[in-house]
């Protein structure tokens, strides 16, 4: 019989009784024409491409000609070839985020205490010195030639003379004022400037004024909870909210209407996060899929969420990514910090030193590094859960998995479970060449744990069978049994 919802997307509720699911490195795709219907493909590996400095890498943007990356304090442009060189000048800085956006002459840069301008597209790395300039700004947005910057414990908003981020006139500033909260976060989409403040956001727009050009269109009564963890993808503004009625819920907004897009799961495990302002977000596409990536620093997670899947399966997909620390295989967030899309490649980049990668989904390890792909399954016919897992530098594609048991007295007993993936692809030979996958059951709904049980997953030639072989299994038996439901 197959394992209903074997494959499918994490889902870790308050209560395990009621949903004990993970998709670890693992993440769902839905193919109505397909046999199979719906299996989970495996993330993207990282390969390095190049080291800026001794990072950490706290921005990336990519321009026209150059990849520029924040390293530290430095800032760096990288070209095709991937050769990085510094800039002159440093930042005030060497830790924490940094926005960066361009004009049509320059990179503007903040970082929570400065702001920056690179003359494009090698010059040096200049405070801006301007005496309107304000004292700390957190975000810059560009949009038709103004950037636009906050001052961190303020309403207030502040707008640069047309395409020179080095002058700033007193007068040219706004208030946020629909609600009395600080502005958080900003963002330009679709030539709007989203200023997201604490309990309330404001939409303006360009208007054209004489005395000031910016006008208030729109107001939502969801507040940021992170200043950068808000991005924009697939027409529609994301970022996880605060008001005075709590936070931890992830919102799309499309047009000026936010739509929840965090599940019950997902807002229990932020809720249990002892800070969240310091979260990121970025977003990227590949494959059909739009993935909006929330990396938590102190709760030390990473989650995804897929736009494509979710609007196919009329419900939130989401799925957890994580680095294995290779000496303990305790897994923690996601290496990347920084995302761009430059010379054809998704690159980020690491929050720990200078070095940046190349996300690749025919690359199996993070820059040679074992990745761990786990799937926890919804509790089957009684109350048993089955997990799997496996580490091998070799592609997962797994599509089900079926059982067989029979039903006792009162125990319902697992004589077999089958795994079905993609076989027959990989390496030939060395670490690989036999990949192992790790299973393990629970009789209580993923409370506690049996032993581990280590398999080959019969692939190459070190399992049983040849490369090329693409109708191999993976099969463990003799599962003992568990209590049947009443």
């Amino acid at each position: 019989m197959k394992y209903p919802g074997f494959v499918g997307p994490a889902y870790l509720s308050r209560s395990l009784n009621m949903n004990c699911q993970r998709a670890v490195n693992l993440y769902p795709e839905v193919d109505e024409t397909s046999k199979h219907v719906i299996g989970l493909y495996g993330t993207p590996g990282l390969t390095l491409k190049v080291t800026a400095g001794s990072g950490p890498i706290r921005g990336l943007y990519a321009g026209e000609t150059y990849l520029y990356a924040v390293s530290g304090n430095e800032v760096y442009y990288i070209d095709t070839a991937w050769t990085a060189t510094a800039l002159s000048g440093t930042l005030a800085t060497s830790t924490g985020t940094v926005s960066i956006d361009e004009n049509a002459s320059q990179l503007v840069l903040v970082d929570g205490t400065d702001g920056y301008t690179v003359t494009l597209p090698t010059g040096a790395v200049t405070t801006i010195g301007d005496a309107d300039f304000p004292a700390t700004p957190s975000r810059v947005a560009v949009c038709d030639g103004y950037a636009i910057t906050d001052n961190v414990g303020t309403g207030k908003f502040y707008i640069s003379s047309i395409n020179d981020a080095t002058a700033w006139d007193g007068l040219d500033f706004a208030t946020a004022e629909g609600m009395p909260d600080d502005i958080v976060s900003i963002l330009v989409d679709h030539r709007e400037a989203w200023l997201f403040g604490a309990r309330s956001t404001e939409v303006w727009e360009n208007s054209g004024n004489a005395d000031f050009p910016w006008t208030r269109i729109s107001f939502i009564e969801q507040g940021c909870a992170a200043k950068h963890a808000v991005c924009k993808a697939d027409n529609g503004v994301y970022w996880i909210a605060s008001s005075d009625r709590g936070d931890s819920t992830i919102f799309r907004a499309t047009g000026y209407q936010p739509t929840v897009i965090s599940t019950p799961a997902i807002e229990f495990a932020i809720s249990n996060y002892t800070t969240i302002s310091d979260a990121i977000a970025w977003a990227y596409e590949e494959e059909g899929h739009v993935f909006i990536v929330f990396t938590f620093p102190t709760g030390n997670a990473t989650w995804v969420y897929d736009v494509a899947m979710s609007t196919r399966a009329g419900r939130p997909i989401w799925h957890e990514r994580a680095y294995m620390i290779q000496a303990t295989s305790v897994l923690q967030r996601h290496r990347a910090n920084a995302h761009a899309f430059f010379n054809r490649a998704h690159v980020v980049g690491d929050y720990q030193n200078g070095k940046i990668y190349q996300q690749d989904l025919d690359v199996y390890a993070d820059n040679s590094d074992y990745i761990k792909r786990l799937r926890a399954a919804p509790t089957g016919i009684d109350n048993r859960v089955y997990e799997a897992s496996m580490t091998d530098p070799v592609k997962c594609v797994w599509t089900g998995a079926n059982l067989r048991v029979t039903k006792g007295k009162d125990r319902m007993f697992h004589h077999r479970f089958q795994l079905t993936l993609e076989s027959g692809v990989g390496l030939v030979s060395g670490q690989g060449s036999d990949p192992q996958i790790m299973l393990r059951y629970s009789n209580d709904n993923g409370h506690t744990w049996s032993d581990e049980l280590w398999g080959s997953a019969g692939l190459y030639t070190g399992g049983g069978g040849n490369l090329g072989e693409f109708a191999r299994r993976y099969i463990q038996r003799r599962l003992g049994s568990a209590p049947m439901e009443e």
